[in-house]
């Protein structure tokens, strides 16, 4: 038997890829504001605040057992891309049986975008489509569009936080990563909490041993230690570069830092570790 919330958020999900639906009065996501940054790589980014009412939910990257995370597209000028998102980290949600990874109040989405020169930035009016699938008992989609003028003067770097939900930092000098085929392993300083968890974003081709749940990690001696089975079909990777990615929670609060990790899986053989 289809779980009730999940059949509705399977519907929504099909009327958010047919761009249909409506929205209940009052509308329970609205877009607060978009404002520029610039990344630490250089690249400038448009920093997207939502706000979602109390007691409705948006979702991470990967949703978990339902929903379905927001989307974005934009009208960029020639030689201009959207890079692949940056996401805060997800509250951990349980309930009648599933395990969800949601956003909700007010929280930040960061849109990277990739130029024809390195720094450089848009210099005409961006038009941005926003459209996400919101859920409390039942669900629904919205959709938003955003005319985001062009970037003026020195671009600040973005919050380390909004709503009290952080964006994820990179891992230390002191730290390590490595993956091959059936494994991947992390050590990473813990910065003085006490537990630690994984959740794995949406790998094409690549699962993990506890899929759609968040895997505990040992803390020891500061450090958090990482080794978690892959399981990888190249058959299943859409045509995508096969990799693995997900964040380290430190801590279990939802105001924890947290750590994005991403390795791409090697052909055949162990992987040499990366810096990141």
């Amino acid at each position: 038997m289809l779980h009730p919330l999940r059949a509705i958020a399977l519907t929504c999900l099909a009327l958010l890829a047919l761009g249909e639906g409506t929205d209940p009065a009052p509308q329970p996501v609205r877009v607060k504001d978009v404002s520029w940054c610039r990344l630490v790589d250089g690249r400038p980014a448009m920093l997207v605040r939502f706000v979602v009412q109390n007691e409705w939910h948006m979702y991470w990257t990967n949703p978990g057992d339902s929903g379905a995370p927001p989307t974005a597209k934009a009208a960029l000028p020639e030689g201009w891309r959207l890079g692949g998102p940056i996401w805060p980290r997800p509250r951990v949600q349980r309930t009648d049986g599933e395990t969800l990874f949601v956003h909700e109040g007010e929280w930040g989405w960061l849109l990277p975008l990739e130029g024809p020169q390195p720094r450089a930035v848009p210099d005409t009016p961006i038009e941005l489509a926003l459209s996400w699938m919101v859920c409390k008992t039942s669900c629904t989609v919205g959709k938003a569009s955003v005319r985001v003028p062009p970037p003026t003067g020195t671009l600040a770097a973005p919050p380390e936080s909004v709503g009290g939900s952080p964006f994820p930092i990179a891992l230390g000098p002191d730290d390590s990563c490595a993956v091959s085929r059936d494994r991947l392993r992390v050590r990473c300083r813990a910065r003085g909490r006490m537990s630690a968890s994984f959740i794995q974003a949406s790998d094409p081709g690549v699962s993990t041993e506890a899929e759609g749940a968040p895997v505990s990690v040992p803390v020891r001696d500061g450090v958090a230690n990482l080794d978690l089975g892959l399981s990888v079909r190249p058959q299943d990777a859409q045509g995508k570069e096969l990799g693995v990615s997900g964040l380290l929670l430190l801590g279990d609060r939802p105001n924890d830092p947290c750590v994005w990790i991403r390795r791409n899986i090697p052909e055949s053989g162990p992987a040499t570790p990366q810096q990141p």
